[in-house]
């Protein structure tokens, strides 16, 4: 019973947010599995971009040319769709961990996506399962997994940005079929099937938002003015519950940010998009040890690594503004722990994303 009203709950809440605007890619109506076939020229590309091979966290100058192939699913209607598609490489560090690196798509012919679930998402990006290692095999020289279940862990986490009313990209988890068309490839190597994710391009959810793109990572000085203590604080309670650490706010002299888009709303005021989460502990289930040595002796690794990332940064702040936000996590405490329960995770992955929530809320009323 309790399972059958966290589903109820869950699908009127996703229900809410579909509906609320119309703006909204077909694609993006659902967070149901979807199956894709993309074909193209992949070895081709991934050795130009020198996929797989490691460089070091600051990779050098990578060739990552477009590239076109085909893209298929079937519809509704039990129609095979059929579209031309724009391919592309994408990554900076990853490409020293994934043999199959991220990938981005675009929809170039404007009849061919009107016509598909792809209308309102002309470019989109597609997580995909990095390598083909299995699940117990050791992660990546950064920290990656290096499998396909890391694809749906991380597509949930943009679920929680919509229950925390984050401005937030739309994802949905994706089965996908690819087929590469690479000259002299072997026959056994041809075919990869494979979990992934695809997620919409920043430029939909700032029309979404009225809002303007601002330059990626750079915060000129009218931004930073207009980024309310409030909004710092949400983002620093949310990255803390999801254990990641690959993220940065302009801080000192510095106007250098990391793995956040830039929102100016018409109004002014700034509102930033957190992204790229195949690092956080959420995912990985490995943590990192930020803590010093000795730091809150008796508890677990989790609770220590997100005490710590909150603490320090709290610190920064009146503690007014942390406990105005924490009151406001605090209400979201249901759904959060609900909404792994109705998602397409793997088991560990579940308990992992779990038993985050859960020592985060514990943290809350500790702190």
């Amino acid at each position: 019973m309790k399972k059958l009203l966290i589903s109820i709950y869950l699908s009127i809440f996703c229900s809410i947010c579909f509906a609320q605007n119309i703006n909204i890619s077909p694609l993006f109506h659902s967070n149901e599995i979807i199956q894709f076939e993309v074909s193209g020229n992949f070895s081709e590309a991934f050795n130009k971009a020198y996929a797989g091979i490691p460089d070091g966290i600051f990779p050098p100058v990578r060739v990552k040319d477009p590239f076109f192939g085909k893209l298929k699913y079937t519809s509704d209607q039990g129609e095979l769709v059929q579209l031309d598609v724009k391919l592309k490489v994408r990554g900076q560090s990853s490409l020293q961990e994934c043999a199959f690196p991220k990938i981005q798509i675009t929809v170039f012919d404007d009849i061919q996506r009107k016509q598909s679930i792809f209308h309102k998402a002309k470019r989109v990006k597609i997580g995909t399962h990095c390598g083909d290692r299995p699940v117990d095999a050791p992660k990546g020289t950064i920290g990656r997994l290096v499998n396909e279940i890391a694809t749906y862990r991380e597509s949930f986490i943009y679920v929680l940005h919509k229950i925390f009313d984050m401005p937030s990209l739309l994802s949905r988890p994706t089965f996908i079929k690819w087929i590469d068309t690479t000259a002299g490839i072997p026959e056994n190597k041809k075919t990869t099937i494979r979990m992934a994710l695809v997620f919409e391009n920043i430029k939909n959810l700032a029309k979404r938002e009225g809002a303007q793109l601002m330059k990626d990572e750079v915060w000129d000085k009218e931004v930073l003015e207009n980024y309310s203590d409030l909004e710092k604080m949400k983002m620093i309670l949310f990255q803390a519950m999801i254990g990641n650490w690959d993220w940065q706010f302009p801080s000192g002299k510095s106007s250098y940010s990391h793995n956040l888009y830039i929102l100016r709303g018409s109004d002014g005021v700034t509102r930033a998009v957190p992204y790229d989460f195949d690092l956080a502990s959420i995912v990985t289930g490995r943590i990192l040890r930020h803590y010093p040595k000795g730091y809150q002796p008796g508890k677990t690794n989790f609770y220590k690594n997100i005490y710590y990332l909150l603490d320090q940064r709290i610190k920064e702040f009146d503690r007014s503004i942390f406990e105005e936000i924490k009151s406001y996590f605090l209400t979201k405490e249901f759904v959060v722990k609900a909404a792994p329960e109705s998602y397409p995770l793997d088991e560990d992955g579940r308990s992992n994303i779990q038993v985050h929530i859960e020592v985060f809320y514990q943290i809350l009323r500790d702190i």
